[in-house]
């Protein structure tokens, strides 16, 4: 009887033991992927430099191993070079990079890396990409001052929208797709339609957005390139349904330092308690403070942040380093609570990051 128990509870550990190993995390070496299909991750795009012949480069990074999976997708798994990527926007098993001058969108398969044809835009520009639907997609040209609609499954560019003023970055809430410009003016269009229902105005240089807590936030940098205007930086929130300003935030410009390198990037913390951009150093906005502060939580220090991301599961914050333009860039990687986690080397001049889940 005795023995008889004492089966029963070294079988109970072995069970024990065996679902323990079932859920271990595999070991996936740096700079690789073990098998045909590469994990989810958080993407990096980096645009390179012409004049020095650095191509563009599309890195991946593993956030829960905590691994640079491939330093370059394009190179190393396709044996090819990308021109001047811009950023990235993913549909199912897709990836769609907007390259800046090559007037087309190329299409890579996120199951294996693999190149998968690409979208030509008749000689557009391609920056800033949103995937509305399976049948819409969305990317912005400031050189001709319009955003190019294609189909991401066919692979076709189907229209354009014509602004007149150059775009940026895209934001999309519910139906509608609201873009700032250069000048200061913010679209906001019915995507069923293709139209502009209406705009508004804000500050020269509004062009970066982001959503959080049901709420616009648009980054104005106060400087106009198509028309010289020049005004202080601040951020807006908007109410979409209203498109009523209702925050006015105005940003302390940096002595000596603001009309070379204005502010710009702007994300939500996981939490959506608060915002963060690029000035410099990485300042937050806390906007659920009363009143609303900004303070500066992570200091450059010397580095040149190119681009920033934040990690929604985990809440952590990726800062890229472009460095000179000509040396690879580096990202670092911070907690939610601003503490230093690691870094990894990317390509030359790092713009954006994309997410795949």
């Amino acid at each position: 009887m005795m023995k008889m128990k004492l089966s029963i509870v070294v079988l109970f550990f072995i069970l024990i033991i065996s679902q323990c190993k079932k859920y271990e995390l595999p070991e996936y070496p740096s700079g690789r992927y073990r098998g045909d299909t590469i994990p989810s991750g958080i993407y990096i795009i980096s645009r390179g430099n012409k004049n020095i012949s650095q191509d563009g480069s599309i890195s991946l990074y593993e956030p829960y191993y905590n691994k640079l999976i491939y330093q370059d997708i394009i190179s190393q798994i396709n044996g090819s070079k990308i021109d001047e990527p811009a950023s990235m926007a993913i549909l199912d098993t897709l990836g769609f990079i907007p390259l800046s001058t090559s007037g087309k969108i190329q299409v890579i398969s996120i199951r294996n890396g693999k190149m998968y044809g690409d979208i030509s835009l008749g000689g557009r520009y391609a920056f800033n990409i949103l995937i509305y639907s399976r049948e819409s997609g969305l990317v912005t040209d400031p050189h001709n001052m319009l955003i190019s609609v294609f189909n991401p499954l066919s692979r076709q560019k189907t229209s354009e929208i014509i602004l007149g003023k150059e775009p940026g970055e895209m934001s999309l809430i519910n139906d509608r797709i609201y873009v700032g410009t250069d000048p200061g003016e913010l679209f906001v269009i019915d995507l069923r339609t293709q139209s502009i229902l209406t705009s508004l105005v804000l500050l020269p240089g509004a062009m970066y957005s982001t959503i959080a807590n049901g709420i616009l936030w648009v980054l104005c940098d106060g400087i106009s390139y198509s028309t010289g205007n020049k005004t202080k930086p601040g951020i807006r929130g908007i109410n979409p349904s209203s498109t009523q300003i209702i925050y006015n935030l105005d940003i302390d410009t940096i002595p000596g330092y603001h009309y070379l390198n204005p502010p710009f990037k702007i994300v939500a913390s996981a939490d959506e308690t608060a915002l963060f951009f690029i000035y410099k150093h990485i300042l937050r906005v806390r906007i659920t403070a009363n009143p609303i502060t900004i303070d500066t939580v992570i200091y450059s220090n010397g580095r040149n942040f190119s681009a920033l991301f934040v990690h929604k599961p985990t809440g952590d914050i990726y800062v890229a380093d472009g460095k000179d333009g000509v040396l690879k860039g580096v990202v670092y990687r911070y907690s939610s609570q601003f503490t230093p986690i690691d870094s990894f080397e990317v390509g030359v001049n790092p713009v954006s990051f994309a997410y795949s889940k």
